[in-house]
C-alpha cells in the first residue's frame, strides 16, 4: 500500500480546483468529486490509502467536517 500524502494530496487538490468553479455545489460534494475523480482516472489506483483526514484538512486549508462528510 502506498501512503505517500503529499502526492495524494496534490492531485486531489488539483481536480479540486477545477471543480470550484461550480459554485452550486458544497464544500464536500465538491472534494467527493474530486477524489472521486482522481480514482478515476487512474491517479490514485486501488491499494493507495487516501490521506488521513486532519493532514487533507490542513494541506487544503478546509474543516475536518468538510473532509469527513466528504469521505464518507
Amino acid at each position: 500500500m502506498n501512503t505517500n500524502h503529499e502526492f495524494a494530496i496534490q492531485r486531489i487538490s488539483n481536480e479540486y480546483e477545477l471543480l470550484q468553479s461550480s459554485k452550486e455545489d458544497k464544500k464536500y460534494t465538491l472534494l467527493y468529486k474530486a477524489i472521486k475523480r482522481c480514482i478515476r482516472k487512474r491517479e490514485l489506483p486501488d491499494q493507495w490509502l487516501l490521506p488521513p483526514t486532519r493532514i487533507l484538512s490542513i494541506s487544503m486549508a478546509l474543516s475536518r467536517t468538510t473532509v469527513l462528510k466528504s469521505y464518507e
